[in-house]
Order: structure tokens, then C-alpha cells, then sequence
């Protein structure tokens, strides 16, 4: 399954902005598309997409000479774009290695999952079932659009308790109602151009607390639990947390880390992802060990690095870690991401970025590990809907057993 031909044209994102999609076309004639999403916050270690395409590097490497004529797997394939990081950009790489896996799964007439599996020298079929969705609420941080707060911490989500999509889907909806009609009485205020609603008070369990008296009032205080994304990379400065959007407060390590128990004592709070900056590696261990009720998530933490997953786990940082195959550069590097945090005992949770695209293969990955979780964006935004519809296609096949093998 040699690359014959590499062809770009452009698409629209979720934000209606232009946008790369590849074509790779194998020697047999096969051909599959990709794409790659972006992120608007970004870890340290992330590399920027490229603005321009760079078309003679795409050129140099598909020539009759040319590194990627010459690979003939995905792992091959992968490691080439690998090789070229720096000058393709994470986002071609990873469009090119998705459109590579979509025309090898073409070829094979198997789900991209089963080639996931494959890649990942997995035996047998995927396990049957969705991942539990994490489901986004409430947005505030710098990037608030959709129920915009103002709050320091760019996402407060809802984690049900059921893993059956049939159990919480109906009552989310509700609770969504119920949201909106809390945030229309309040004031609106300016937050960098977006509109945003003032917190009742100048504190972030405020949006806590909201949330937990809308779970009461439509009595499912015992179907959801929660969680915070806090991107903490995005207010720390100088080893001290600033809460500069809500009451000003600073904390040191020590004291932050304190904030967080406290939060997490209080409060159902089944995950925390990203509560401090990614190189602050003793407040990571602290909560980690003493956070009993709740999982400490790292994002920008591992940047989705197998190497960085293994270190926090072997650290004693982490319980689980967000998978953005963007940040990785390729279907490999992700896949292995994946397959570190499984070995290392911590759980893997696939994740969206802000900014997405139309190709819903983010779902083969949460199929080809039998993800317990997923972040896969707003059910609001139809590129979640075309996710979730995916996973739901599969698990309606649960009967037909698809295998390489």
C-alpha cells in the first residue's frame, strides 16, 4: 500500500476558516482523505500549525525519489512525516497520515479501527460499546464562546454515572434548559471581544455551585458527577496562580494545591484536568496522592507524548490523560500514546480540539482501545454529533465481528 499521489485542496473548520484536507492515493487506486483540528490553547511542547502549506516539502516527499513513495504501512508512513515535523506542520502531518489510514482502510474493507488495533498489535475484536461521553457545559478562560462565564477555568463538564448513552443523553438536555435559563438572568459583560455572563459572585465555585443546584432542582444529583478543565498553563506566571478573571486571588504550589483538595472534598468532582502548569511536578504528585475522590487528568502535562505519559505515570502524577492526536503528528504517535497510557495503568480519554473538522476518525480511536471516556466536544457542534453517530454505527455492528486477522 505504496502513496501514489498527495493532493490538497481547501475546506472549512468549525469555525467557518479555511483549511487543509489531503488526498493521499495508494498504487492500487484507493485514495482517502484527512484532516487535522487546532487547538486554541496550546501546551509548551506543541508545535503552532503552519498558515501556509508547504507544498514543495509534500512535493519532495512523494516524488519518484521520494521518502514517502517508498513507505509502505502506516508505521512507515508516519515515520517519514515524522522525520519532517518541522517543516510539513503538525497539522499536514497528521492530515496526511489520517488520509493515509482512511485509503488503507478503504483497501481493506475494514473499519479505520481495525487498522488502529492492527497498528497496535492488537489480537481480536474491539470491545463493544461507547466510551461514557464528558459532557461540556459551562466555558469561560479566554476562549468562552458557547455558555460563556466569566471564570478563570476554560471548562466545566458533567460526568455521568451511567456508561449507557440512553441513560444520560435525555436528562443532559434538560439540564442544558435549565443552564440557559440560569445564565439569562444574569448580566452580561465583555470578555476580550465575546459576550459573557458576570458570576453572581467574584468566585469559581460559583459556576460550581450552579451547576450542582440544577442537578438538585431536576433531581439527577445522583446521575452526574463533575469536572474542570482548568488549563492552569494559561495563569500561572512565575511559579504563582492568578485567578485575574474572577477575585484576583494568588496562590503559590503549596497553596493551590490546597484550593484543589479543598474543591475536591467538597464537591463530587470525579476528574480535574490540568490544575497546574505542565513543569510544576510536585503539585502534580501532591494531588495526585491525596485527592482521593477525584482523577487527575494531564493534557498539557504529556502534550500526548508516550514518553511524558510514561514519566507521569511512573511519577505518580497522573490517573488519566487526554489523547490529541494533533499534538502527537501522527496516527503512530498517537496509537502509541494511547498504548503507554494503557501499560502504564492510567486511562486514556481521546479529545477534540476547539477548532475541529469534518473527519469524525477521532471515534475509531476511542473504538480501537475501547475508551472508558471521551472528550468529544459540545453536542451542539454537529462535528461531535458526526463522532458520536460513528461510535454508535460501530456499536450497532456489535454482532458482525470485523478483524484483520
Amino acid at each position: 500500500m505504496n502513496i501514489e499521489e498527495i493532493s490538497a485542496h481547501t475546506v472549512l473548520n468549525s469555525r467557518a476558516q479555511p483549511t487543509s484536507e489531503f488526498l493521499v492515493t495508494l498504487d492500487n487506486g484507493v485514495s482517502g482523505r484527512g484532516s487535522a483540528p487546532e487547538g486554541e490553547t496550546r501546551s509548551r511542547a506543541e508545535r503552532p500549525p503552519l498558515r501556509t502549506l508547504p507544498e514543495d516539502v509534500i512535493n519532495s516527499l512523494v516524488g519518484e525519489s521520494g521518502d514517502l513513495r517508498r513507505a509502505s504501512d502506516q508505521r512507515s508512513v508516519d515515520k517519514v512525516l515524522r522525520e519532517h515535523l518541522d517543516d510539513l506542520g503538525p497539522d499536514t502531518a497528521l492530515g496526511i497520515s489520517v488520509a493515509y489510514l482512511n485509503a488503507s482502510a478503504r483497501t481493506r474493507e475494514v473499519p479505520p479501527y481495525v487498522m488502529l488495533r492492527s497498528i497496535a498489535g492488537l489480537d481480536g475484536p474491539a470491545t463493544p460499546g461507547l466510551p461514557t461521553l464528558l459532557l461540556n457545559v459551562l466555558n469561560g478562560g479566554a476562549h468562552a464562546r458557547t455558555n460563556p462565564i466569566l471564570s478563570d477555568f476554560p471548562e466545566y463538564l458533567l460526568v455521568p454515572r451511567s456508561s449507557q448513552l440512553k441513560d444520560y443523553l435525555p436528562p443532559f438536555r434538560e439540564i442544558q434548559q435549565q443552564v440557559l435559563r440560569e445564565l439569562g438572568s444574569m448580566s452580561v459583560v465583555d470578555n476580550d471581544g465575546s459576550p459573557v455572563h458576570a458570576a453572581p459572585r467574584s468566585d469559581n465555585r460559583a459556576w460550581i455551585e450552579l451547576l450542582l443546584g440544577v442537578l438538585e432542582r431536576l433531581g439527577l444529583e445522583n446521575e452526574f458527577d463533575l469536572m474542570i478543565d482548568a488549563s492552569a498553563n494559561d495563569f500561572e506566571s512565575d511559579g504563582l496562580y492568578r485567578f485575574s478573571r474572577t477575585d484576583g486571588r494568588v496562590f503559590n504550589r503549596d497553596e493551590f494545591v490546597e484550593y484543589w483538595l479543598e474543591l475536591s472534598s467538597d464537591y463530587p468532582m470525579a476528574l480535574i484536568e490540568d490544575p497546574f502548569a505542565e513543569d510544576d511536578f510536585g503539585a502534580w504528585i501532591r494531588l495526585h496522592e491525596q485527592a482521593r475522590g477525584s482523577t487527575i487528568v494531564g493534557d498539557n502535562l504529556c502534550s500526548t507524548d508516550a514518553s511524558k505519559i510514561r514519566n507521569a505515570s511512573e511519577q505518580n502524577m497522573i490517573g488519566a490523560v487526554l489523547i490529541k492526536p494533533n499534538q502527537a503528528g501522527t496516527v503512530t504517535d498517537a496509537v502509541d500514546a494511547v498504548a503507554a497510557a494503557v501499560d502504564s495503568g492510567i486511562s486514556p480519554i481521546p479529545s477534540h480540539r476547539s477548532v475541529e473538522t469534518d473527519v469524525p476518525w477521532l471515534a475509531d480511536l476511542c473504538r480501537a482501545f475501547g475508551s472508558e471516556y471521551a472528550k468529544l466536544g459540545l453536542l451542539s457542534d454537529f462535528e461531535t454529533i458526526q463522532k458520536v453517530n460513528r461510535l454508535l454505527r460501530y456499536s450497532a455492528e456489535n454482532n458482525r465481528t470485523v478483524s484483520l486477522r
